[in-house]
C-alpha cells in the first residue's frame, strides 16, 4: 500500500511494510558490533536478514527502556549465557550510559 503525503510544497510517496522482529543475543563478533554501533550512530537500527546479512532499517533504534524489555525476553528465551551476550553488545553499540539505563528498565 502506498500513500501520498505533501509536505512542503513536495510531494512524498511513502509505502509501508510489516516487519517481524525477535529479539535475540548480541553477536559475538567484535567487528559485526562495531558495524552496528556506526549504524546505531547514524540514528538508524541495524538487522541481519534471513541471510545473516547485516541490513539498515531506516528507523529511529529503540529506546533504553524498550531495549531493557528486550532483555528479559532474551532472558527468558536464550538464558544467562544470551543475556550476558546482549547486555555486552549493548555497552559495545549504544554504549555504557544507554547498557546501564536498559538494566534498569528491565523486568526483575
Amino acid at each position: 500500500m502506498a500513500d501520498t503525503l505533501f509536505f512542503e510544497g513536495r510531494e512524498r510517496i511513502m509505502s509501508f511494510k510489516q516487519v517481524t522482529f525477535k529479539p535475540r543475543p548480541h553477536s559475538t563478533s567484535r567487528a559485526s558490533l562495531q558495524q552496528e554501533s556506526q549504524i546505531y550512530r547514524q540514528g538508524k537500527t541495524p538487522f541481519y536478514d534471513h541471510r545473516k546479512q547485516l541490513r539498515i532499517l531506516d528507523v529511529k533504534p529503540a529506546d533504553a527502556t524498550t531495549a531493557g524489555q528486550h532483555l528479559g525476553e532474551i532472558g527468558r528465551h536464550f538464558g544467562t549465557r544470551g543475556l550476558e551476550r546482549s547486555i555486552r553488545g549493548l555497552s559495545l553499540t549504544r554504549g555504557e550510559p544507554f547498557r546501564q539505563e536498559a538494566l534498569r528498565s528491565a523486568p526483575k
